[in-house]
This record gives structure tokens, C-alpha cells and sequence, in this order.
């Protein structure tokens, strides 16, 4: 591990206190009881399944295996314990700079809120967060590394317009869809970018595929109130969008969301097309999968 003294160091953080949530889960469509806790330096991120039993129920990320990515992303430990649409709620941490944190849950998806990762962030302010007495360990990218499937690409590269010590998202999207089309969205990854500009970006469906969705007991939580709805001309949402280019950043909130899974935060850019949870899973694999494309750094 190298450490650079020119760059102000960059302590682990924790919550400063449990924070607690109600919701619904945007694809079971069941109540679910959940709460945030501070954890120790070096913890990590870590899920514990309270309806499971003790020994079975921890799902750290990191060490925790993707098992879905159709319409969201689903986890699981060694032990078979699952829990699915994690990636609003691990956007909100790497977003906000959280690296230690207990998640109790007492069902098999995390809630969904309002449909992005603005419930979140507003559970974070309420009780703050607090510096630990170690430096957080970043992946840093040190080559290329691209990966396709059909039509969706993606690659990590390092940055080279700023000091390489950033995470920049670079996320795009193309749909044979006059409301959605074709847009995309460059972000730098701070806390307050995040809350403001990657956060409040809804999911979304075409009301032409809900009806096969729940079919495929998916989306039997989604209302109006947690789901852009877009119909062949139109917002179905009362209100409309939040932003012109709201698909876009949904999906740059679902990648960071995604990038997670690697273990550490990742410096450099993330460039991604036409895909989704899929394209996201597989870049990650490959950039781990190259040791000479990225290396662990303090700063």
C-alpha cells in the first residue's frame, strides 16, 4: 500500500448515532424495518438480516457475491443469505463518505423510500457523522479496463484532467423513447454533488413493461410516490421530473451505487452506455480481476 503525503489525509467515517427507518420494498412489495448503526474503524459496510439466524445473517460488502441484477441488485454471503435493491442505500455511503456502518434489517430488500437516495441522505443529517482514527484505503484505477455486453459498454480509466485522487462518473443511456431518448450525465463524487445533483434522481419504468414486471413478482411496491412512471408521451407523475435528464442520473446514482461491491471507494473515471446493474457487476469484476490496472492507496 503506498501513501502519499501530498495529498490531506482522509479519515474513515462512522454515524454518530443509530438512525431508524420504515419503508417498503420497491420489488417484494413487504414492510421492512431498518436501521443504520456506527461501527468501529475497518468495519466496513456490513448488512445483518435480523429475521435470520445469528451466525448466517451478516452480508459484508466486499465480501458478499452479486446473485441478480435484473432491475436491481441483489447480494448474498456464503451462507445463502440474500437481500436485494441495495444499491440506493450503498450510493448514499460511498456519496457521503461512510465507511463503517451497521445495517440491522428485518427483511430480504431494503426499503425504497422515495425511489432514489434522498430519504437517506436526510437519515445521515439527522445524526451526523463522525472522523475515526484511520485513513480510508481507496481502489485507485492505473490502466483501462473495458468491458461490453450487447449493446452496453463500460470502462474505468484513470483520470487525467484532475489529480487522480477523484471518483467521476460518466453515465449515459438510449432509449427507444421520445420521453427518455438519449442523455447522459459527468458528475465529480463529493457529498454535496451527491445530495444534490446524483440523490434526488428517481427510479423509473415504462407503464408498457409493468404489467410483465409484477407478473415476474417484480415491482409490487412501486407507486407514483417511489417510481418515475413514463408512459409513450408522458410523465405519469404528478409534478414531472425533478431534472430534464432525471433517467441519466438515476443511473449514474445506481453505478455508484454498484462500485461499492469492489470494496473500496474507486478513483478514476467510470464511464458507462446503454447499461445498468449487469454492465456495472461485470466492470467491477474485471477492474479487480487485472492487479496491474488499479492499486490500494492511503492518502
Amino acid at each position: 500500500m503506498s501513501v502519499s503525503p501530498a495529498v490531506p489525509a482522509r479519515w474513515q467515517q462512522t454515524l454518530c448515532a443509530p438512525v431508524h427507518c420504515a419503508g417498503t420494498g420497491l420489488h417484494t412489495g413487504l414492510p421492512v424495518q431498518m436501521t443504520l448503526c456506527p461501527a468501529a474503524v475497518d468495519h466496513g459496510i456490513c448488512f445483518v438480516r435480523t429475521d435470520l439466524p445469528d451466525g448466517q445473517n451478516q452480508i459484508k460488502i466486499g465480501q458478499a457475491k452479486i446473485i441478480e441484477t435484473n432491475r436491481a441488485t441483489r447480494i448474498a454471503n456464503s451462507t445463502g443469505a440474500e437481500l436485494g435493491t441495495v444499491e440506493h442505500l450503498l450510493a448514499s455511503f460511498a456519496g457521503l463518505g461512510i465507511d463503517n456502518v451497521r445495517i440491522e434489517i428485518d427483511g430480504p430488500e431494503v426499503p425504497t423510500m422515495d425511489g432514489c437516495a434522498s430519504a437517506f441522505c436526510e437519515l445521515v443529517t439527522q445524526v451526523g457523522l463522525v472522523g475515526q482514527s484511520a485513513p480510508r484505503t481507496y481502489i485507485r484505477v492505473l490502466q483501462k479496463v473495458s468491458v461490453t455486453d450487447g449493446s452496453a459498454r463500460a470502462s474505468f480509466t484513470p483520470n487525467d484532467h484532475t489529480p487522480n485522487d477523484h471518483t467521476l462518473l460518466d453515465v449515459g443511456i438510449d432509449y427507444d423513447n421520445p420521453v427518455i431518448g438519449r442523455q447522459s450525465c459527468q458528475f465529480e463524487v463529493n457529498p454535496q454533488t451527491f445530495a444534490d445533483e446524483i440523490a434526488p434522481a428517481r427510479t423509473f419504468a415504462l407503464r408498457s413493461e409493468v404489467a410483465a414486471l409484477q407478473k415476474a413478482s417484480k415491482a409490487l411496491g412501486g407507486t407514483l410516490d417511489n417510481c418515475l412512471v413514463v408512459g409513450p408521451g408522458n410523465i405519469e407523475n404528478p409534478g414531472g421530473l425533478k431534472f430534464k435528464n432525471e433517467f441519466a442520473r438515476h443511473k449514474a446514482l445506481d453505478a455508484l451505487g454498484d462500485l461499492t461491491m469492489a470494496g473500496a471507494p474507486i478513483l478514476g473515471l467510470y464511464h458507462a452506455r446503454c447499461g445498468g446493474h449487469r454492465i456495472n457487476a461485470l466492470a467491477v469484476a474485471a477492474l479487480l480481476a487485472e492487479p496491474s490496472a488499479w492499486e490500494k492507496v492511503t492518502f
